[in-house]
């Protein structure tokens, strides 16, 4: 069984199913406004394509790249890794938020 995720023609991440190659090719919908990308649990970039999909995520058929949505308008998106970056590095120790106003990462209090 593969792992395929159902994308809208914008890009969006619809759905993730499990099924055989030949379910893909033979059994689904035809449509122009979908189709079937295969996804994979240990992407890597390289032999397959970059992050696992998710409902609501994106994929950018460029790249062969699924991504998160962008989680504030500060950050970038890293183009050879499909993670979105802060402007600022998230400290190594303890437990932080991003505070998109002062554009800085608040410790967090237990």
């Amino acid at each position: 069984m593969t792992y395929f995720a159902k994308v809208s023609s914008d890009g969006t991440v619809l759905d993730v199913i499990v099924a055989d190659q030949d379910f893909i090719d033979n059994n689904t919908e035809s449509s122009d406004d979908h189709s079937y990308v295969e996804t994979f649990m240990d992407a890597d970039g390289k032999s397959k394509k970059y992050n696992y999909a998710s409902k609501g995520h994106m994929y950018n058929s460029d790249a062969k790249a699924f991504h998160r949505l962008q989680p504030y308008a500060s950050w970038k998106l890293n183009t050879t890794t499909y993670l979105w970056e802060p402007p600022v590095a998230q400290p190594s120790s303890g437990k932080h938020e991003w505070d998109e106003g002062t554009q800085k990462w608040v410790a967090v209090t237990e």
